[in-house]
């Protein structure tokens, strides 16, 4: 029998009953408890057996220094998902994922505003913005080349998008009519030679093919423009500047306008002076020519034409490239509209208040044997006449010359209405200082007027 754990008279020696330790000695000799390892706090007995030792706490002397605080670190445990083959048939793990804000960076031009290159907006990628630009990214491309007469280094640009998966653009004719060779660039940077397929140079609208073997991804045309409302949103994807990135520029349909002039366009002479543009609330710099103008449900209701100042976009109308789309290689894509199915909506502009009031007063002056009417009349009927030569000599005729060489058989018409609308007007203020004929200038005033007027609400959807 081992002799009983002797305690140290220690002031921190415990007190109370601490247990019989010789059974626990003895347990030991019989090799009941065999694992049991001596502890730091266990001391070996002269037997060579353990037997706890109570040691009192060490006193600190005056001069060991207090001991220092430090955070507590914790390191949490990593979970690792466990192997596939650990895991029962069947059962399947969570799908852990980083959230993230699903935020998009798209580069934008905002109306109003200098386009600058690093302009880009925050859109969510489940906004209708952000699908629309990701859907159509791959369909625009870059139009570009060396002007005609020009230096090689002046290079015009403008841009473009396929119409069908076999390389067809579509794009602006005045992006195209003045280059020597055409080049285009698609969305993965690959640049292509281009060839011209097929052109409306009065609707300011051209076709370019390249060859590629790779299917190119066209874009959704609408059947027409004519269902536009004020106020509806409208995109353009393009390349403002000839930069490389296709820039997002939104903003809303204002209204459908004959456009007679823009200021800086080189080819106004050349389209029919009743042509039907979109006006937006875009900004349209320069390099937007020939791009595409989508509508809230992603399909291509214009072309873009021109801008103004950074305020404002016009965009030929879709109707106006449906005529093409049965030149391209493999179209993909036809409307059942007619022009008799699409829905007649008059439009006014400024021009054609100065023939109105001239028809209006002419008018007037024959029904009322009036001095003062009279008087008005022959007054609005010169004012009419010298407005009618200006046009006459500045748009009338060229747009004539031009109709007669590329346009179709209903610019023609128009055409030569608008001339001879002038003629007449121009013909009655002649006739009002003959006396012989002075009866017959405010019927052929009035006459003039009124084709003016008619020509052009006609216009819309007729002669484009």
């Amino acid at each position: 029998m081992v002799d009983a754990p002797k305690f140290l008279d220690t002031p921190a020696a415990p007190s109370g009953t601490v247990g019989n330790f010789g059974d626990l000695a003895q347990q030991i000799l019989d090799g009941q408890i065999s694992q049991r390892k001596p502890s730091a706090n266990n001391q070996l007995n002269q037997d060579g057996n353990s037997a706890p030792r109570w040691q009192s706490p060490e006193i600190q002397s005056p001069q060991t220094p207090p001991p220092v605080w430090r955070p507590m670190h914790i390191d949490l445990p990593i979970w690792t998902p466990p192997l596939t083959s650990q895991l029962p048939t069947g059962f399947q793990l969570p799908n852990y994922q980083t959230p993230t804000l699903d935020l998009q960076r798209i580069p934008t031009l905002r109306s109003n505003l200098t386009a600058e290159k690093n302009d880009a907006s925050i859109y969510h990628v489940n906004s209708d913005e952000a699908k629309l630009y990701n859907e159509n990214r791959a369909s625009i491309v870059r139009v570009f080349g060396h002007a005609r007469g020009q230096s090689a280094d002046h290079e015009y640009t403008g841009s473009g998008f396929f119409v069908s998966d076999h390389g067809d653009i579509a794009t602006a004719y005045h992006v195209i009519s003045d280059l020597d060779s055409i080049r285009v660039t698609t969305s993965d940077g690959i640049e292509h030679p281009g060839r011209v397929v097929a052109t409306r140079p009065n609707a300011d609208v051209a076709i370019v093919h390249i060859d590629t073997n790779r299917s190119t991804q066209p874009v959704k045309l609408a059947d027409t423009s004519n269902f536009l409302r004020g106020g509806e949103p409208i995109y353009t994807i393009g390349h403002p500047s000839g930069w490389t990135k296709e820039y997002f520029s939104p903003g809303r349909y204002i209204s459908t306008d004959t456009i007679r002039d823009v200021t800086g366009s080189r080819d106004i002479d050349k389209q029919n002076p009743n042509h039907i543009l979109l006006t937006t609330s875009q900004n349209i710099p320069g390099g937007d020519s020939g791009a595409p103008a989508f509508n809230a449900e992603g399909k291509v209701i214009g072309i873009v034409s021109r801008g103004d100042q950074g305020s404002h976009g016009y965009m030929v109308p879709v109707d106006d490239l449906w005529p093409l789309m049965n030149k391209v290689s493999a179209p993909k894509q036809t409307t059942e509209y007619k022009l008799s199915d699409l829905p007649f909506k008059p439009h006014y502009s400024f021009t054609q208040v100065p023939y109105a009031a001239s028809a209006a007063l002419t008018a007037s002056s024959m029904l009322r044997q009036s001095r003062i009417l009279e008087g008005m009349g022959i007054g609005a009927r010169g004012a009419a006449a010298g407005l009618a030569g200006v046009e006459l000599w500045t748009q009338d005729l060229p747009f004539l010359e031009n109709a007669f060489q590329h346009g179709s058989t209903r610019e023609r018409v128009s055409a030569a209405t608008e001339v001879g609308a002038d003629a007449l007007m121009i013909g009655g203020t002649i006739l009002t200082v003959v006396p012989r004929y002075r009866s017959f200038a405010p019927a052929m005033s009035l006459a003039g007027s009124l084709l003016k007027v008619g020509n052009s609400v006609a216009a819309y959807r007729s002669y484009s």
